[in-house]
């Protein structure tokens, strides 16, 4: 999503703005844009409208000649579908702005095979300081990368590994790039990074992939979440409303061996309370709702009438941070934030591998701060009576579900 280009100090200094990236717009080439649009809505199968399609505000899209971004000549579409948020805070010493919406993403190859993401997500940040000096972070979106950009000073933790190829084209799906601007000249400004952290989607090699299939392997019957609100609602036999449902999706291995989709109907609204005190916040949240856990492959579900979730975390004024919760569903694997420290009584047993959900017991832990932009729970305590969401989906019968007419993942996007 190049939405920085029009409103974002950015728009000097990303690569992906600045010359690699040639925009075709809407009075420009129209009926080529209006090509590339419909066919990546049919690709991806996101059943935009005709009248969606032909508002040229509701679209961008973007050319990349070959080796700019990735080895082969690559077009990305950004399908909006929600409004662009953009805030300006002014300071004494420096103006900061900040932009953040999201859309469908399609990126296609020269050939059409496309590889599609819904519900993406981007929001940018910068500051230009009284000094002169400016700096930025980026948290979502697609990030293409010249050699220039990976130096030996910045600081590469993307995906469990500390390198990036380069050039790159990226999709952020968690974490953050950040660094400064250097201004060249009055008129050019170019990009010094030296952070990239995260979860980060290789777009060039994912494409590859989806090119090399004549037909893909669908990761999930469902084919956007507003579909899986529907089957699981259906499957689970809850009659909720579908409209007021939170949807989240598990790849293979990160709550389960299999991909699984969960999908939360509030059942009451949700009950927030802010207590400050004289040397501390805590912050507590109370939600009731139905739950329906479910294998992405063939919609086998497995269902929780009313479920419940209270949740408190506690910000001290020394910086440290604590929480604690009861109920709700967990992905607790045994990984650094789960060590010997660790008191663990959970159905009879002292250990906890795989996605539960908490039917009477307590979580507790401190915050740990990884950095300013991220934080890891430091468990302390879990304790109690668990049920195995991963077991008890494969003991459950599967449910009939439609072959799906598209195999791309989806995933939830939140502003």
């Amino acid at each position: 999503m190049n939405l920085i280009n029009s409103f974002n100090l950015l728009s000097s200094v990303s690569p992906d703005v600045a010359s690699t990236a040639r925009m075709l717009a809407p009075d420009s080439n129209r009926n080529l844009k209006q090509d590339i649009v419909s066919r990546g809505n049919v690709a991806c199968n996101f059943n935009l409208t005709d009248a969606y399609l032909a508002d040229a505000t509701n679209t961008e899209v973007y050319e990349y000649e070959a080796g700019d971004a990735c080895s082969f000549g690559v077009t990305t579409v950004s399908y909006m579908t929600s409004p662009v948020k953009h805030s300006i805070t002014n300071g004494i010493n420096s103006n900061t702005f900040e932009l953040q919406t999201c859309y469908h993403l399609a990126v296609m190859d020269e050939e059409g095979a496309a590889y599609c993401y819904e519900n993406a997500f981007i929001k940018t940040s910068s500051t230009q300081y009284k000094d002169g000096s400016a700096s930025f972070s980026i948290f979502g979106g697609e990030i293409p990368l010249a050699s220039y950009d990976v130096r030996e000073w910045t600081n590469v933790a993307v995906n469990g590994d500390n390198k990036l190829e380069v050039p790159g084209f990226y999709y952020m799906e968690e974490g953050y790039a950040a660094g400064e601007v250097i201004f060249v000249s009055a008129f050019e400004a170019q990009a010094n990074y030296t952070n990239f952290e995260g979860k980060y989607i290789d777009l060039c090699q994912a494409i590859e992939d989806v090119g090399a299939t004549s037909a893909p392997t669908p990761s999930s019957v469902f084919e956007n979440t507003d579909d899986a609100a529907e089957k699981g609602n259906v499957a689970c036999d809850f009659n909720a409303d579908t409209s007021d449902a939170e949807v989240h999706r598990y790849e293979a291995g990160e709550a389960c061996s299999f991909a699984v989709t969960s999908v939360s109907y509030m059942t009451s609204p949700l009950s927030e309370y802010v207590t400050s005190g004289d040397n501390s916040n805590t912050y507590e949240l109370v939600a009731s709702y139905h739950l329906a856990a479910m294998k992405d492959n063939d919609g086998t579900a497995y269902c929780i009438g009313n479920a419940s979730l209270k949740a408190g975390s506690t910000q001290y004024r020394n910086g440290s941070a604590s929480f604690s919760g009861t109920g709700g569903e967990h992905v607790l694997n045994s990984d650094s934030t789960i060590g010997d420290w660790t008191s663990i009584r959970v159905n009879g047993g002292d250990s906890v591998n795989g996605f539960y959900y908490m039917e009477d017991g307590v979580i507790e832990g401190q915050v740990i701060f990884i950095s300013a932009f991220e934080t890891e729970a430091n468990f302390t305590k879990i304790e109690g009576t668990f049920i195995d969401l991963c077991q008890a989906i494969e003991d459950a019968a599967p449910t009939a579900a439609p072959t799906p007419s598209s195999g791309f993942e989806k995933n939830v996007c939140n502003v």
